[in-house]
C-alpha cells in the first residue's frame, strides 16, 4: 500500500490543481497577487513572525529548561514549512527530530500534543461563538440520534476488534510490539505532563497564548483580504479558520495543501455571501502568500540553524 501512497497524493494534487484552474481566471489571480504590494507583503511577514514567536513561547512553557528559546524559534521556522508542504500532517514529525539534540522525541511529541490540544479546543470554542454571532437566529442545535447511534456502534466495534486482536498472535509481531512500546512510552509521558505540569497558571497561560497566536494568524489573513477588497471581521475569520482546521483532518491530502486549503476558504467565504469565483481566487492568493512566507522563514531558519549548530560545535572543542 505504501508504494501507491505517493503516486496517489501526486494524482490528488494534480486533480485539485486542474479543478482550481478550471474554475478561476488566472489573470485575476495574478493581478490579485500584484495588488498585494511589497509593503503589505513585508507587513504580512512581520505578522507571521509574531505567530512563530507566540507558538515558540507556548512550547517554551514546558521546554524552557531543556531547549534554548532561540533554537526553539528557529526550529518552528523550519517545522512550519514542512507542515505546509508535507501531506497527511506528517510534517508534525519534523519538530521532534529538530529538537532531538536537546530533548527526547517522546518529550517533544508530548508537548506538541498538549499545545495542539489547546489549539483544537480554542478553535472549537471560537467556531461555536462565531457561528452563533454570524448566523444568530438561523442556528439551531439539533441532535441527530441516528448518526450518534452509528458513531457509538462504530466505537463499540473498534473496541471488540481490539479485544479480539489481543487474543490473537498478531499482537506478538515484532513491529506491533515496537509500536506498542513507543505508544506506551508516549502515553506515560503525556499522562505525567498532564498530572504534574498542567497547573492552573500554565492552563491560563496556554489558553491566552493560543488565543493570541490564532488572532495574529487571523490578522495575517485580514491584511491580505483588505488589499483584495473583501471585508471580513475577526469573528468571521475565526469561523473560516475553524473550517480550515476541520478540513485538515479529512483523509484527502495533497502536496502543499493545494485544493483543500482553497476549498476551505471558498466554503467559508461563500457562506458569508461572497461570490464563488471571488472566494476561490482569494483563497488561492492567500495560500500562495502563506506558502511564500513559510518558504522565506524556512530559509532563514535553516541559515540560523546552520550557524547555531556550528557555534555549538566550536564551543565543545
Amino acid at each position: 500500500m505504501k508504494k501507491y501512497q505517493k503516486p496517489l497524493i501526486i494524482l490528488i494534487t494534480i486533480v485539485f490543481m486542474i479543478l482550481i484552474i478550471a474554475n478561476v481566471s488566472m489573470k485575476d489571480v495574478i493581478n490579485g497577487l500584484f495588488s498585494i504590494g511589497i509593503g503589505t507583503f513585508l507587513l504580512c511577514l512581520l505578522i507571521h513572525f509574531f505567530v512563530y514567536l507566540i507558538r515558540s513561547i507556548t512550547m517554551s512553557v514546558f521546554l524552557k529548561k531543556e531547549v534554548p528559546f532561540f533554537y526553539l524559534l528557529i526550529s518552528h521556522l523550519i517545522h512550519n514549512f514542512y507542515l505546509n508542504i508535507v501531506p497527511a500532517s506528517m510534517g508534525e514529525l519534523s519538530l521532534p527530530l529538530l529538537l532531538n539534540k536537546f530533548v527526547s522525541k517522546t518529550r517533544t511529541f508530548t508537548v506538541l500534543l498538549i499545545t495542539r490540544g489547546f489549539s483544537f479546543a480554542m478553535f472549537c470554542l471560537l467556531f461555536l461563538i462565531s457561528v452563533f454571532i454570524i448566523f444568530g437566529k438561523y442556528t439551531l442545535i439539533n441532535i441527530n440520534y441516528k448518526h450518534l447511534s452509528l458513531s457509538l456502534a462504530a466505537l463499540l466495534v473498534i473496541y471488540i476488534l481490539y479485544l479480539l486482536l489481543r487474543k490473537t498472535n498478531i499482537v506478538n509481531k515484532v513491529f506491533i510490539v515496537k509500536i506498542k512500546e513507543k505508544l506506551l512510552k508516549l502515553k506515560m509521558s503525556f499522562v505525567f505532563s498532564i498530572k504534574k505540569e498542567l497547573v492552573f497558571s500554565r492552563i491560563l497561560s496556554l489558553s491566552l497564548l493560543t488565543l493570541a497566536y490564532i488572532t495574529f494568524l487571523a490578522l495575517f489573513f485580514k491584511v491580505l483580504l483588505v488589499k483584495l477588497n473583501i471585508s471580513v471581521s475577526f469573528i468571521e475569520l475565526y469561523y473560516i479558520m475553524s473550517l480550515q482546521l476541520a478540513i485538515l483532518v479529512l483523509p484527502i491530502k495533497s502536496f502543499g495543501g493545494f485544493g483543500t486549503t482553497e476549498g476551505a476558504w471558498m466554503i467559508g467565504l461563500m457562506s458569508l455571501g461572497i461570490d464563488k469565483k471571488i472566494a476561490l481566487e482569494s483563497g488561492i492568493i492567500m495560500h500562495i502568500i502563506n506558502l511564500a512566507s513559510a518558504a522565506i522563514f524556512f530559509a532563514l531558519g535553516l541559515l540560523a540553524k546552520y550557524y547555531y549548530d556550528k557555534k555549538l560545535a566550536l564551543s565543545k572543542i
